[in-house]
């Protein structure tokens, strides 16, 4: 990705994957690096966020997390390339390196084993906060499309992952809980058990979600 500072004809190296040298654990089999002390930037008010950084990135997210609109989580992809004046397409091959050292840390695809959603936008945000600010420790802005990725691809193919607002639920005209958007089309609330997932202990009611008791450190 090129630097916000001079986007023209600069590619700036960036850092590989961090490694803390803790990982986390999930229940589902899937790992991703220790998240502690890195703070919970999914609990930020986004609409806020969006306003203080006068972004139209995190202003597609809020929306999304408002109605779990898929295509406010692809608007965020195609606003986040605005942002560095390149293609969408760019973008995405800078998210495919991402993959590759996915890949090879953890194993190929160990992240589709299930991550809760809420993870997903936690480091969404966390990345592009510290894209935003100009950090070169690690490549920033190829983590932010990761997440974004994998938050849509769970969203559609693990709904029992999505413990995004799991205390809250929409009541609607039939007199059914539901979670709005859901993109299973199923009527559910946050935190219900909605089966298998396939990948053992993934689902809600079991692991809940809530805190992660399914999660565990390792070094």
């Amino acid at each position: 990705m090129q630097n916000r500072k001079n986007r023209k004809d600069m590619i700036v190296i960036m850092a590989e994957l961090k490694d803390s040298g803790q990982t986390r654990e999930f229940g589902t089999g899937a790992h991703r690096d220790a998240a502690i002390d890195k703070g919970r930037c999914d609990l930020i008010p986004l609409d806020i966020l969006a306003i203080v950084l006068k972004s139209n990135t995190v202003k597609c997210l809020h929306e999304f997390y408002e109605s779990f609109a898929e295509e406010k989580l692809t608007a965020s992809l195609y606003a986040f390339a605005a942002e560095n004046k390149v293609p969408v397409e760019t973008v995405l091959l800078e998210a495919s390196k991402q993959y590759e050292d996915g890949a090879t840390k953890y194993g190929e695809n160990n992240w589709k084993q299930g991550i809760p959603c809420h993870v997903f936008l936690d480091c969404a945000v966390r990345h592009y906060i510290k894209w935003h600010r100009g950090d070169k420790d690690e490549p920033h802005d190829r983590a932010f499309m990761w997440n974004v990725l994998g938050l849509m691809w769970t969203m559609r193919n693990k709904p029992d992952m999505n413990d995004l607002r799991k205390n809250l639920a929409v009541v609607n005209t039939a007199g059914n809980n539901s979670v709005p958007g859901n993109a299973t089309g199923n009527n559910m609330m946050a935190g219900a058990a909605t089966g298998n997932s396939g990948a053992a202990g993934s689902n809600v009611a079991g692991s809940s979600l809530a805190g992660n008791p399914g999660m565990k450190l390792t070094k």
